[in-house]
């Protein structure tokens, strides 16, 4: 089921994920799940083989990993649906062989729109012992005469094999009714290609089929740009094939950067080694990664892996937009609208897009009509456009159309012929029998088994030209978060500056609130002195904006390791969008989420105060305030063995920590070796100085201001010689400072954020930038801003308008 009936990565991931947490709670450590599927092939089949679960426990645990699985990523699947019915009703049984529980089976049969009795199923269940592939008594479960079995795990194929049962091996790329189709002898499975073949082909019939006038109209249109800077879009731009053209369209003596848009990193991996270097002896840029230089014209093309319509609003304006078939593959009214907010005043070169019919021309043509019936049908099953003319007004000024119609035969374009016919027939395999479709492709053949030569594909297809309306000299704004006077906060929209040298223009997803200093900050105002020395907080009177913890992706950049697209963390205060000096920017590793990352700047305190803290082996450390800080600062001592001891007069905080972390302890006493008061109150440091064992040290990571503080500093302190110490995150320590630097801290706290998944456990509550006044109003009235399912919890803004 995973990875064969669906393909949807992120899914799987989650699946992983909580199995080895869950896996993890049993005792195994971080990497057990790993080891178990390593060494049994599956990892509740090592975990049942092992006795780690047993009886009751088995049931449970399957629900606590599967229950949660988020499976709004699965979409449902008109064209599977009915090529599952057509083939139910031609006596061919598809049998749904899964290691995932029959409760999770029918939820994702459910997201996908697919009828279970369409299916026979054959899960783990108390029934059966829970038994899992690979173990050979799951494949007795199973039909051994005129089956074949498909599944992604070479494991379980090869287990399937030794159990009798002829199996696949199903690559990420295949689909899983290709296979049907050749398992029932449909079409021959040589006639697919694969995808880099596939495109090699079309390639050939694309540049054949360009509408020359078209193309001349392009030319025209780009010479307005003589001797100027020319920047070209390619969407979905797959091996580069369009280069060539533009190359050809563009005017002499102009500068061009050319940028390669790609879902498939490893498609435009391959297309620099083959086109860029082979042909046309590009050399790698040295400073900028993904980017090319050509050799003999001022061109550098970027490679930039991403989707299509996301990457147009992370991106300047470009001179023109290019798009080689993919409109009907596309949602054309989410690019049009991507178009026009953020590519306006672009020209638009979409050649070779579908424009609804596709037939085949023969003197047999009752024969192999069939294959082209309903075609039409499957690919509005799958969501894709049959007749793009019908948003020419969507997409802008039209300025040119022509035909570019492919007229395939057996002799000119036999690759792509018997792959466009191969797709078809699996296609036709939702509306009509399988022996009924195998006959129409075989009336393609003639006697001999070659394709007939009297049989030509003929598709019909459009090349558009146009120009995104509006004008892109408009300057673009910003909403960002002001405090104007004690106590009140307004939002203020601006124009968005250009980035100087070596900063970046940051569109913002996420800025977390920082609910304690952030108060303060409102009540009292900025003080006398910057806040952080490192990242320039300056402002030291009202109005002034606040805020350190903005996560969002690079729209502009003149910094070179910087490309638009990239994910990064900034420090900045709450706004829509950032323009930030490249010292202020963290790149987001890529195996860690926005929501996590934007807990970065509180790992850090959090790391600051455990280095001052700086514990022994064996001694007891006490946390004063559960907030986010004092959450992260406990779990980090724990996850280091410490034993951490929470105190907070907010019972549910500490309570949702504990329930994460059930080797902290949450009950009061006066014989912790160190304490860390993170609260911002008064008594409680007064508390924690009490608290501490004679010699101890009790670590200050609250900010009072200037305003005066009451402490219990009596005969009693005095005797206790607890040592007070300051604790600030803007700075190594003068003591760390020999082998510390803030960038060693960072690479810790991402480290830990990886390890501790903050998101999860820190409840995150979204609300949208727009409504900071009611935020703060409610922040200075309570202290903290409720949340609904009790603190800890982490306010965010979403920092677009619209959000």
């Amino acid at each position: 089921m995973d990875g064969v009936l669906y393909k949807h990565a992120e899914v799987e991931r989650d699946i992983v994920k909580r199995l080895g947490k869950a896996t993890e709670q049993l005792g195994l450590g971080p990497e057990g799940h790993q080891d178990l599927f390593r060494s049994h092939g599956s990892t509740i089949q090592g975990l049942l083989s092992e006795g780690h679960l047993s009886g009751d426990a088995v049931e449970p645990f399957y629900s606590g990993v599967y229950d949660g699985v988020n499976l709004e990523a699965l979409k449902p699947d008109p064209l599977l649906a009915l090529q599952l019915k057509s083939l139910r009703a031609d006596d061919v049984c598809v049998w749904l062989a899964t290691n995932s529980p029959r409760p999770f089976v029918d939820r994702v049969l459910q997201a996908l729109g697919l009828e279970s009795h369409l299916l026979r199923i054959v899960c783990p269940s108390s029934e059966n012992g829970w038994v899992n592939k690979p173990d050979a008594r799951f494949f007795e479960m199973l039909p051994r005469t005129q089956a074949k079995f498909f599944d992604d795990s070479l494991g379980h194929v090869r287990a399937a094999v030794a159990a009798g049962l002829p199996a696949v091996h199903v690559r990420r790329s295949d689909d899983v009714m290709m296979l049907v189709a050749d398992a029932l002898m449909v079409v021959p499975a040589c006639w697919r290609l694969s995808k880099s073949h596939y495109l090699q082909a079309k390639e050939v019939a694309d540049l054949r089929s360009l509408s020359a006038p078209v193309r001349s109209e392009l030319a025209q249109q780009l010479s307005t740009f003589a001797g100027q800077d020319i920047s070209v879009l390619d969407l979905g731009a797959g091996t580069l094939s369009m280069l060539s053209v533009i190359l050809k369209a563009l005017p002499k003596g102009s500068r061009v950067k050319y940028t390669a848009v790609d879902r498939d990193d490893e498609l435009l991996k391959q297309a620099a080694a083959e086109r860029l270097e082979s042909q046309f002896q590009a050399t790698a840029h040295a400073s900028l990664p993904n980017t090319w230089q050509l050799p003999d014209r001022e061109v550098s093309v970027t490679l930039l892996p991403g989707d299509a319509v996301e990457v147009l609003a992370t991106l300047p304006s470009q001179t023109l937009v290019v798009g080689c078939s993919i409109l009907d593959l596309i949602d054309v009214e989410a690019l049009s609208t991507a178009l026009r907010q953020h590519q306006a005043s672009a020209l638009l070169y979409f050649p070779i897009h579908y424009a609804g019919v596709t037939v085949f021309e023969s003197p047999r043509q009752a024969d192999v009509k069939l294959l082209t019936a309903d075609y039409n049908r499957s690919l509005e099953c799958r969501g894709q456009v049959t007749k793009v003319t019908d948003f020419y007004d969507s997409l802008g000024e039209t300025i040119a159309t022509g035909s570019s119609d492919w007229v395939l035969d057996s002799k000119a374009c036999p690759d792509l012929f018997k792959q466009l016919a191969s797709f078809m027939a699996v296609n036709a395999l939702g509306f009509h029998g399988h022996a009924a479709v195998g006959e129409a492709v075989a009336a393609l053949r003639s006697p001999g088994g070659l394709l007939a030569e009297d049989v030509v594909l003929k598709v019909e297809n459009m090349d558009y030209l146009g120009r995104v309306p509006g004008s892109a000299t408009a300057a673009p704004r910003r909403l960002a978060v002001e405090f104007s006077a004690p106590g009140e906060v307004c939002l203020v929209e601006e124009a968005l500056r250009a980035p100087g040298e070596e900063e970046v223009v940051v569109k913002a997803r996420y800025s977390a609130i920082s609910a304690g200093t952030e108060r303060r900050m409102l009540m009292q105002g900025p003080g006398t002195e910057p806040l952080d020395t490192t990242h320039a907080f300056g402002e030291t009177a009202w109005p002034f904006r606040y805020g350190y913890c903005l996560v969002g992706s690079v729209v502009q950049s003149n910094c070179g390791d910087l490309l638009p697209g990239t994910r990064v963390f900034c420090f900045h205060p709450h706004a829509s969008h950032a323009v930030a000096p490249r010292s202020a920017v963290k790149k987001i590793p890529d195996d860690i989420s926005d929501e996590d990352a934007v807990f970065l700047a509180n790992m850090e305190t959090a790391c600051a105060l455990s280095q001052d803290a700086a514990p022994l082996v064996g001694e007891s450390v006490a946390v004063f305030g559960a907030g986010t800080v004092g959450a992260l600062t406990a779990a980090v001592l724990a996850h280091q063995g410490y034993s951490v001891t929470v105190i907070d007069p907010e019972t549910d905080r500490v309570a949702t920590l504990l329930q994460r972390f059930p080797q902290i302890s949450c009950s009061a006493g006066k014989d912790f070796d160190v304490c860390v008061e993170v609260s911002g109150s008064a008594d409680a440091l007064g508390s924690a100085i009490k608290s501490c064992r004679r010699g101890g040290t009790v670590v200050l990571g609250s900010l009072y201001g200037e305003s005066p503080v009451s402490l219990p500093l009596g005969l009693a302190f005095h005797r206790s010689e607890v040592s007070l110490k300051a604790s600030q995150v803007s700075q190594i320590p003068a003591a760390l400072s020999t082998r510390w630097t803030k960038e060693r801290r960072f690479d810790l706290a991402w480290s830990l954020i990886r390890a501790l998944r903050p998101k999860e456990w820190i409840g995150m509550h979204l609300v949208p930038i727009t409504a900071a006044p009611d935020v703060y109003r409610d922040l200075m009235k309570q202290g903290q801003v409720p949340g609904p399912d009790g603190p800890p919890r982490q306010w965010v803004f979403s920092c677009q308008p619209d959000a």
